[in-house]
């Protein structure tokens, strides 16, 4: 029952995340709706596997 309860809270904990992330985002498109686009991707670029690869290439 203790992994249990501690799988719920991992879980909970990611959902949490999830909204701030969440949130984070459409703030920056309410601020500057253009410029939250390419900031985006370029977040998202350093943290895939991909982008993660050819940071370390350059």
């Amino acid at each position: 029952m203790d992994t249990l309860r501690d799988n719920i809270e991992r879980l909970s904990a990611i959902c949490r995340a999830a909204g701030a992330v969440i949130a984070a985002l459409l703030a920056m498109h309410y601020i500057d709706p253009i410029g939250a686009r390419a900031t985006f991707d370029e977040i998202l670029h350093r943290r895939t596997h991909r982008g993660r690869e050819a940071a370390a290439a350059a």
